[in-house]
Formats: structure tokens, C-alpha cells, sequence
């Protein structure tokens, strides 16, 4: 988070001199409509007045939307770059990557035996709360669907109440339908995963997950 914090903060300070510039350039344009034309021609001051205020606004408008895209484009490349960490991994390690990030947010997480999870890849807890995970590591085009998520409320249902269905890849749009009717099911794709590897603190901790897990 205070790395977001301080790119956000370089950008925003480039585009401020410009906004600044804007303003300056404006109040010289006011100030030569004020000392330079006639009194004799009030509407034209009235109307110089108004252009100026208007071309201030649209640059201002001009440099925010600017800033917003820049920032966005460098997040969405940012949130890829960072998941590509877990392409190369296996099922079971990702499994394990995920219970790394879950640590990381205060929960308390166990990674169920290969073979024996019932559709359960990770039982964590929170704040006495239990919550059942299944992973999926799947490629970025093969998106999960509605009987995946059926399934898996299926097994955590009537063990829990809280169920995270987590994957490397996306949701299609009947899956997206699906969890709506289900309070208690949350969804995770991959752009929840960039955002969860970006908000680790920045204290070693991929040599840390790598020798605990043997990646």
C-alpha cells in the first residue's frame, strides 16, 4: 500500500506543475484583459473573461484524465507482471502461494493433503471465523464456470459458513451470475491476486515463501 502511496504521489506531482502552469497562464491572460482593453468594451472583457476560464477548466480536466490513465495503465501492468510470479508454479504450490497471501492479511491458514481435499484446498480463520478455499491454477484464458462454483458451495456448505473460490485466471460471465445468489461464497480472479502480491511488505518475502515451501 505506501508503495502505491508514494508512485501515486510522483505522479500526481508532475501532473501538478502542469495545473499549475495552466492557472498561471490564465491569470496573465486575465490580467492583460484587464489593464490592456478598453472600458469602453466591457462585453469583450465579459467574453475574454469566460474563454480564459473555460480553456483553465478544460486543460485542468484534460491533465486529471491524464493522470488517471497513466496510473491505471501502471497498475494493470504492474497486477500482471506480479501473478506471472505463480504461472510457473504447480497446483500444489500455488495452493500454497495463496495460503502465503492469505497469511499475510491475518488469517490463519491450513493447506489440506493432495488427493484428500474434497474439493477444500485450504481451511483458513479469522477472527473465529472459519472459511473454506478451493484454488484453481488455471491459464488466463480457461475461465472457471458456474458448475465450479457449484460444486465447491456444494463442499463448504454445510461444513462452514464462508466459502473463497480462488483462481489465477478469470470467471465467465454465468459463474459471475451464479455468486450473486450467494452471500456466502466470495470470488477471487486474477486481478484480486495482483493487488494481494503487490500489497506485500517489502521485507524479503519471496525468498521467505520460496525456502518455507520449497518452490
Amino acid at each position: 500500500m505506501a508503495r502505491k502511496k508514494r508512485r501515486y504521489k510522483k505522479l500526481s506531482k508532475n501532473y501538478t506543475d502542469e495545473i499549475i502552469g495552466f492557472f498561471i497562464f490564465g491569470a496573465g491572460l486575465l490580467f492583460i484583459a484587464k489593464n490592456f482593453i478598453p472600458k469602453a468594451l466591457p462585453w469583450i472583457y465579459v467574453i475574454g473573461l469566460l474563454g480564459i476560464l473555460i480553456i483553465t477548466v478544460w486543460f485542468l480536466f484534460i491533465a486529471l484524465q491524464r493522470l488517471k490513465f497513466k496510473w491505471s495503465k501502471e497498475e494493470g501492468f504492474r497486477n500482471i507482471k506480479n501473478v506471472a510470479i505463480a504461472d510457473n508454479m504447480d497446483d500444489y504450490q500455488f495452493e500454497h502461494f495463496v495460503a502465503f497471501l492469505y497469511q499475510n492479511q491475518g488469517y490463519k491458514t491450513q493447506v489440506t493433503q493432495k488427493g484428500n481435499d474434497g474439493g477444500i484446498d485450504i481451511v483458513m480463520e479469522k477472527l473465529g471465523k472459519k472459511i473454506m478455499v478451493q484454488v484453481k491454477h488455471n491459464a488466463i484464458g480457461n475461465k472457471i464456470g458456474r458448475v465450479d462454483l457449484q460444486k465447491f458451495v456444494g463442499a463448504y456448505s454445510h461444513v462452514v459458513d464462508m466459502g473463497y473460490f480462488v483462481t489465477s485466471s478469470s470467471f465467465n460471465k454465468n459463474a459471475l451470475e451464479y455468486a450473486k445468489g450467494i452471500p456466502s461464497l466470495s470470488l477471487v480472479n486474477r486481478a484480486d491476486l495482483g493487488d494481494m502480491i503487490e500489497n506485500l511488505p517489502d521485507n524479503g518475502w519471496q525468498m521467505k515463501f520460496l525456502v518455507s515451501n520449497k518452490v
